[in-house]
């Protein structure tokens, strides 16, 4: 057997997928894990002034390895209408609060009065049925330590973790959570049943959230930070593309201790994992022109193709995950409360973190 078959055994089995609406027990189809392999292709063009500096700064794709998701850069090739004289990683943090990761590139005199870039990717994204965890609340000191930007209020964010309104929901969910990966699920189904989750509403805080009880992907995802920060367990919000069409997707990552980061998506019904849908940090415009003068453009410059067919199959044995939510469907993977296996890869660093790390990118 080789170790990639290994692996599957070890680490791979069923998985709870989205299929069925809940009446009264929470149900979903169970099938196998799930691998997609992309090829990607961006496509970029800045306006210059020949004779002139120019630069470009356009968004990077990450590697990702965890727990419950990989995704991973097979190969990334770079061609442009003209040569740049040099090019360098770069990150920082938008108006909202959100982090991103660049590439930046100068040309030291422009000879045509536009460039294009055009970059092409293949990459392969992977998600498994178990989430290995059995860590309880509260969590240990240097955890808590280490996490605390995670744990905190962030006003740029929009998060307020220490609303009253959030306290009230956060004990009872509490009262029914004998473990974490109980209270994160506590959080996702609440927001499922009290939340309009399909209503269109853009950027809002978790305050305004809960007042309007409405919300897409980017608002309930900064709600369930809010409430999963209250409950003393490490959030943040991820952004994200669907593949294949021009929307972003928006949704939360948690930390274990014993498990470290792990995506949950709210609003796509995907409770416990990242979907095979949507890929990490591609961004959604770039800055460029001029070195004196650079200007933003907005768009989605990115087209993805699968590699090689990919469908997905579904098996008639069902499993119950909870109770609620009521009146949602969706998916999720299965928690078993034992220690990893030795070959899972347990992501210690947030997104965010990744993002604003310009030095080789380990994804861990």
């Amino acid at each position: 057997m080789d170790t990639r078959s290994a692996a599957r055994v070890m680490l791979l089995g069923a998985l709870l997928l989205p299929g069925v609406r809940a009446q009264g027990n929470t149900t979903a189809l169970i099938r196998p894990w799930c691998q997609r392999a992309l090829h990607i292709v961006r496509h970029f063009e800045i306006d210059a002034q020949p004779g002139k500096p120019a630069l470009a700064i356009v968004p990077a794709m990450i590697p990702v390895y965890g727990a419950t998701n990989w995704q991973v850069i097979k190969a990334s090739h770079f061609t442009f209408s003209e040569p740049p004289n040099s090019s360098k990683p770069s990150a920082g943090i938008d108006k909202f609060g959100r982090p991103h990761h660049d590439y930046q590139i100068n040309w030291n005199s422009a000879k045509a009065a536009r460039i294009s870039i055009d970059q092409s990717l293949d990459l392969e994204l992977t998600w498994f049925n178990t989430l290995y965890t059995s860590d309880r609340l509260p969590y240990d000191a240097a955890t808590r330590r280490r996490y605390a930007a995670y744990l905190a209020a962030d006003p740029q964010g929009g998060i307020n973790p220490d609303a009253p309104l959030v306290d009230h929901i956060c004990s009872q969910i509490l009262e029914r959570s004998p473990t974490a990966a109980k209270a994160v699920e506590g959080v996702c189904d609440w927001i499922a049943d009290n939340v309009d989750l399909d209503v269109q509403t853009g950027r809002q805080t978790s305050d305004e959230t809960l007042a309007r009880r409405n919300g897409d992907c980017e608002p309930v995802s900064i709600l369930a930070c809010a409430l999963l920060r209250h409950l003393g367990v490490p959030c943040d919000t991820v952004q994200a593309k669907f593949v294949e069409t021009p929307r972003k997707n928006e949704f939360i990552e948690v930390y274990y201790p014993d498990a470290g980061w792990v995506f949950y998506d709210i609003s796509d019904g995907n409770i416990g994992f990242k979907n095979t849908d949507s890929i990490l940090s591609v961004g959604w415009g770039f800055y460029g022109g001029a070195a004196d003068r650079v200007d933003w453009q907005e768009g989605n410059y990115c087209v993805e193709n699968d590699a090689v067919p990919f469908w997905t199959k579904d098996e008639a044995a069902m499993g119950v995950l909870n109770a609620l939510p009521t009146h949602r469907s969706f998916s999720s993977v299965r928690v078993s409360a034992n220690r990893p296996p030795v070959n899972v890869r347990i992501r210690r660093r947030p997104i965010r973190e990744i993002l604003l790390d310009t030095g080789p990118a380990t994804g861990l």
